[in-house]
């Protein structure tokens, strides 16, 4: 979900390994290219997350918590907002990074098989309202993580 003011993001953890640590991050931008892009990298968020496993993101943990202050700032009226994982850590102990300060924006392949599997997973959980994941209530413990910290 996203508009000028906040971002909830759904991840789903296609590996087979618990994650328990990940981190966001943002690459603001202007779709008519007059102001150049900036990046922005959110806070960790801390939350046990099992293989096939969902987990709700919110703005601060995405680095979006001041993203409207940057639109209206630049005075950007065509809004973009790219988003990606920087950071996972596993609860085996093992990392994976992605250097957005340093590329300066995300590289974006399509995975037909993890996309499918996605669209799979998000199906079986939340078969009636595709948005429902973005306010986990009764039913969904356990079935979807939030960030503890």
């Amino acid at each position: 979900m996203f508009n000028e003011t906040m971002l909830t993001v759904l991840l789903v953890n296609v590996s087979d390994r618990t994650v328990e640590q990940t981190t966001m991050g943002v690459v603001l931008g202007d779709r008519a290219s007059v102001v150049p892009p900036v990046t922005r990298t959110g806070t960790a968020c801390i939350a046990t997350v099992p293989p096939d496993g969902f987990l709700v993101v919110k703005e601060v943990h995405v680095g979006f918590d001041k993203g409207a202050s940057y639109f209206r700032e630049k005075d950007i009226i065509e809004k973009k907002a790219t988003i990606g994982l920087t950071h996972v850590r596993f609860a085996d102990g093992s990392e994976w990074t992605y250097p957005l300060d340093t590329k300066g924006h995300f590289d974006e392949k399509v995975d037909q098989a993890i996309k499918d599997k996605v669209q799979a997973l998000r199906q079986k959980l939340f078969p009636e309202k595709y948005i429902s994941w973005a306010f986990p209530g009764p039913g969904l413990e356990g079935k979807v993580s939030t960030c503890r910290k």
